[in-house]
């Protein structure tokens, strides 16, 4: 973890009132302050994200942020290239599956104030994923950072079964692959509505 201003809100693993995993027995907590603060967890070694297949990172989690009557505090993700010092950047536009979800409130001291982000309650465990393609063929690290205003403390974000995914095969490729291997080809049999009865269509994969 890291505090970035004033104080760090995270722990892993969490106090045992906190311990809430979507799988196993433990999960990240953070964000849950009463007071300015501005923190992150933080992946301390580069990963290299492949440049040959797609890649994308996916994590679960859970989030409570103090939102009324306005989003208060909240929270993003950020990537870190090996080749940008410490220049982070934001991941919000690479988000292809439940991103953020509004902006934090001004003129309440939040350090990310004016931002889009995590704000309100998710309800529940959510599958996010960020499509990493982007970045590929670099060496980068990712944080998950929690901000939040002078006041008023909330239950935070839980954040579990964070990974690299990567997709290797398309399923054109493995269809092709099956059907080289049937002896006579591929059969396709379709149900004729008005007879019951089955029409078959036969392929030969070295004739056609």
């Amino acid at each position: 973890t890291r505090t970035l201003v004033a104080s760090n809100s995270w722990y892993y693993p969490p106090p045992n009132l906190w311990i809430n995993p979507y799988s196993g027995v433990l999960n990240a907590w953070g964000g849950r302050m009463g007071k300015v603060s501005d923190s992150c967890l933080e992946m301390t070694e580069f990963v290299e994200i492949p440049s040959t297949v797609p890649c994308y990172l996916l994590f679960r989690h859970q989030f409570d942020f103090e939102y009324h009557p306005a989003n208060f505090d909240g929270g993003i993700v950020e990537i870190l290239t090996d080749d940008a010092g410490a220049a982070w950047t934001d991941l919000e536009p690479y988000f292809d599956l439940n991103g953020y979800r509004g902006r934090i409130a001004l003129n309440y001291h939040n350090p990310l104030a004016g931002r889009t982000a995590f704000v309100g309650s998710s309800l529940g465990y959510i599958l996010s994923r960020v499509n990493l393609s982007p970045f590929a063929g670099k060496r980068v690290r990712i944080r998950f950072r929690a901000a939040t205003d002078w006041s008023v403390p909330s239950y935070g974000w839980f954040v579990d079964d964070v990974g690299f995914v990567t997709c290797e095969l398309s399923v054109r490729e493995k269809a092709q692959e099956d059907f080289a291997q049937v002896p006579l080809g591929w059969r396709e049999m379709s149900r004729m509505p008005a007879s019951g009865e089955y029409a078959v269509t036969e392929y030969d994969p070295v004739t056609g």
